[in-house]
């Protein structure tokens, strides 16, 4: 899945590796349903970030590689399979080195990114 995110710095095209979505359950906006991208930004310098459903266009809707699904009481969501199943996930969140390295490592093997573009990473 790609998705388009305009800023005042310019227009970037990311990958998605995670969608997750809810019900706030609190503030002024509670009972608000809510959808967030988890996209991978930085080629050398490699982060997950979060983006709101309603800030970006999704240029391609399809999602490559293996998803499962992990829900929760009040989030739930669609994952590329890895994240979940070697549990990089929150480490990836957290930026940790390794564990973004080796999610790198998976999606390059998948043919999700290009392994050029990720060497810096790696």
């Amino acid at each position: 899945m790609k998705i388009k995110y305009k800023d005042q710095y310019g227009t970037e095209i990311l990958d998605v590796f995670g969608i997750y979505w809810g019900v706030r359950e609190g503030g002024t906006k509670k009972g608000e349903a809510f959808t967030y991208f988890y996209a991978l930004y930085g080629t050398t310098e490699v982060s997950f970030m979060v983006y709101d459903s309603k800030e970006v266009e999704v240029i391609d809707p399809r999602l490559e590689g293996e998803w499962v699904y992990d829900g929760g009481v009040s989030i739930n969501g669609m994952f590329y399979a890895p994240l979940i199943q070697e549990q990089l996930l929150d480490d990836v969140i957290d930026r940790d080195p390794e564990a973004i390295k080796k999610f790198l490592q998976f999606a390059i093997k998948d043919g999700l990114l290009d392994a050029e573009l990720y060497k810096d990473a790696l």
